[in-house]
């Protein structure tokens, strides 16, 4: 990486940011998966382009029921997997498409936005 000066102008991208709190003014404090840094932005100021990845819902879990940008429904189920466990796929509940699992991920960015409609409560809810 190159040394910075002040007085630079510099374009940053933080990919997968979760909004945690917002105050009244716009002010978001964040999270960054994988680090322990909670940056804070002005939602609002000018330069500032925000783009919305996914819902506050996301990630999806076993038993949720989503629908994607065009209005069909997805399934949430839960695959084992050999080398790295558990793993939640959505799979698609239309017959135009098969019936093969899908990567949330993938899902998101080809048929999103998506949204949940239903959500199974777990037992952390009280349930």
């Amino acid at each position: 990486m190159s040394e910075f000066k002040p007085g630079e102008l510099i374009d940053v991208t933080m990919r997968s940011l979760r909004i945690e709190s917002i105050n009244d003014v716009g002010v978001a404090q964040c999270s960054l998966p994988g680090h322990a840094w909670r940056p804070t932005i002005n939602l609002r100021a000018e330069g500032v382009e925000i783009e919305r990845v996914a819902p506050e819902e996301w990630p999806p879990c076993h038993g949720d029921l989503w629908r994607d940008a065009k209005g069909e429904l997805w399934a949430g189920m839960l695959v084992p997997l050999e080398d790295d466990g558990p793993y939640v796929f959505l799979v698609p509940l239309i017959a135009s498409m098969n019936r093969s699992t899908h990567d949330p991920g993938d899902v998101l960015q080809g048929y999103g936005p998506v949204a949940l409609l239903h959500r199974q409560p777990s037992d952390s809810d009280g349930a």
